[in-house]
C-alpha cells in the first residue's frame, strides 16, 4: 500500500484513504486483516476485547472491504488503552498535553488511546471501564456502512514513559498495581506444593497507596491523613490489621493466608516499606547525642568513631 501524508483524514474520504492512513500510522507489520464476519450479527462489547489471534484472516490482504485490527505487543510494542467512554479518554488527554499528538481511535462507544511505551510492556489488565492491552488484536478499521470504527484523534502512537503520565481512577489503579508488581513481585507467590503464599510486601505497599496509611518512624505509630481536614490521625495497630484482613478477603486471598500470623507479616512490611518521619534532622542528631554518647573523664573521641556510631544509630 502507498503511504499517505500525515494530514488528518477527512471523514468524507473513501474507506481506502482511511485504511491507508492507519497503515501509515501503525506500519504494515502491525495492521492485520480480520475475518469478514467479525462485525456480522452482533456488536463488539467492551468486555470481549482484545480479540484473539484466531480472528486474523490468515493469508488475507488489507482491503477496504474487510475489517482490520492492530496486533499489540511483540516487536511493535504497540499498547492500547481502552476506555468504556470517550469522557474517560478525554480526561487522560487533557491531563497529559504531551499526548495531544498520539493516535486515538473509536470503536463504537469505546475510545482507544495508542502508545508505544519506553518501559517494558506490562501485561494485559482490565477493570469494568478501562483496559490495558499489550497482547491481542484491537479492531481499528471497518467500512463506514458496517460499523463506527474510525480515527478519533489523528496522529501516530507516541513513545512515552508510562511512569510520567498523570492518571486517575481505574487506570491509576492498574498502573499502580503494575509498578508494585514490577518492583516487588505478584500478590501471591508459588509456595510448597500447589499452595500459594502471600507476598507481604506487595500487599503492604498496595494497602498504603490505597488508604494513605503510613508508619511514622518518629512516633512509632501508624498514621493516616483525614481526606477532609488533611490532619493526621493516629491509628491503632489493631485497626490497621482489620484493614489488612478486609483487603485480603476482598482480593480473594486464600483463607490459609489470611490467618493472624500472615496479617502480622503484612503489618511488619508496612513498618519497613511504608514509612515517613516527623523528626527533623536536628532532632535526630540530638537523639543520637543524648542516647549514643557517654561522658567519660579524660576520654578522647575520634571523629571517625562518632561517624560510624551515628551511622549505626540511624540504621537501627
Amino acid at each position: 500500500m502507498t503511504n499517505p501524508t500525515n494530514a488528518e483524514p477527512d471523514p468524507a474520504q473513501s474507506d481506502l484513504k482511511k485504511l491507508q492512513y492507519l497503515d501509515h500510522a501503525f506500519e504494515t507489520t502491525a495492521l492485520v486483516p480480520l475475518k469478514k464476519d467479525l462485525f456480522c450479527g452482533s456488536e463488539i462489547v467492551f468486555s470481549s476485547l482484545p480479540l484473539g489471534h484466531n480472528w486474523i484472516a490468515e493469508g488475507g490482504l488489507l482491503t477496504p472491504s474487510s475489517p482490520a485490527g492492530v496486533l499489540c505487543g511483540g516487536a511493535t510494542k504497540w499498547l492500547a488503552l481502552l476506555f468504556a467512554s470517550e469522557e474517560m479518554a478525554r480526561a487522560l488527554l487533557k491531563n497529559n498535553p504531551v499526548l495531544s499528538g498520539t493516535l486515538a481511535t473509536r470503536l463504537q462507544t469505546i475510545a482507544i488511546v495508542w502508545l508505544r511505551p519506553l518501559n517494558d510492556l506490562l501485561p494485559n489488565a482490565k477493570t469494568h471501564d478501562v483496559q490495558i492491552v499489550s497482547e491481542g488484536v484491537v479492531p481499528v478499521y471497518a467500512r463506514q456502512s458496517l460499523m463506527d470504527c474510525s480515527v478519533w484523534q489523528p496522529g501516530r502512537p507516541l513513545e512515552v514513559d508510562l511512569d510520567t503520565l498523570v492518571v486517575t481512577g481505574s487506570l491509576h489503579e492498574l498502573l499502580s498495581d503494575w509498578t508494585v508488581r514490577r518492583q516487588f513481585g505478584p500478590p501471591l507467590e508459588r509456595g510448597s506444593g500447589r499452595r500459594k503464599e502471600l507476598n507481604e510486601t506487595y500487599y503492604a505497599i498496595r494497602i498504603s497507596n490505597a488508604t494513605g496509611i503510613e508508619f511514622d518512624l518518629g512516633t512509632g505509630t501508624f498514621v493516616a491523613r483525614d481526606p477532609q481536614t488533611q490532619a493526621d490521625q493516629l491509628l491503632e495497630s489493631s485497626i490497621v490489621c482489620k484493614t489488612i484482613a478486609a483487603v485480603l478477603q476482598t482480593a480473594g486471598v486464600p483463607a490459609y493466608e489470611r490467618k493472624p500470623i500472615r496479617i502480622k507479616a503484612v503489618l511488619d512490611a508496612m513498618k519497613m516499606f511504608c514509612v515517613r518521619s516527623s523528626v527533623t534532622e536536628s532532632e535526630a542528631y540530638l537523639r543520637f547525642v543524648e542516647s549514643g554518647l557517654e561522658r567519660r573523664a579524660g576520654a578522647l573521641l575520634a571523629k571517625q568513631d562518632v561517624a560510624i556510631a551515628c551511622r549505626k544509630f540511624f540504621q537501627a
